[in-house]
């Protein structure tokens, strides 16, 4: 029987975590906010199946929190694709995963909501920007960072 290819978004997921080029960011922390897309190739949509055939939301969300939480990154960007990463590594039947990180406070001298990046893994057969649909309110000019592995 073919396998079905299935799309498993966490959005919005919250963390605190002390990342950041400066002291101060890692002496008083904050939040950090995101958004996971998994491409999972799936045995089959069987309920009577469980959750043997897929990936278990709680497990994605958990290892999501252990990398956030892990050690310290000074660039939001490697910490995305640590992420990215770690969920393909962790997970047999994760075939691809896009990140979205969130950090609300910056030091900039300005007023934004925040600044987000994406990236996404595996390089050569990641799912594109253009192919995401995680929701989020986005500008007409807005573009989405990507990041190879190479560059990162």
């Amino acid at each position: 029987m073919a396998s079905v290819r299935y799309v498993i978004r966490l959005e919005n997921c919250a963390f605190f975590a002390r990342h950041g080029v400066f002291d101060e960011e890692e002496r008083l922390g904050q939040r950090f906010y995101v958004d996971a897309q998994v491409q999972v190739d799936a045995a089959i949509a069987d309920d009577g199946c469980g959750i043997v055939g897929t990936v278990d939301y709680g497990a994605l969300f958990a290892e999501i929190e252990r990398l956030v939480r892990g050690r310290r990154h000074l660039l939001i960007e490697s910490l995305a694709l640590e992420i990215a990463r770690g969920l393909c590594d962790r997970f047999p039947a994760v075939a691809g995963a896009v990140i979205r990180l969130r950090k609300p406070c910056v030091p900039i001298d300005g007023i934004l909501d925040h600044v987000e990046v994406e990236v996404a893994w595996p390089p050569a057969d990641a799912i594109t920007a253009a192919d995401a649909t995680v929701s989020r309110s986005q500008g007409a000019g807005d573009a989405p960072v990507l990041f190879s592995a190479d560059r990162v």
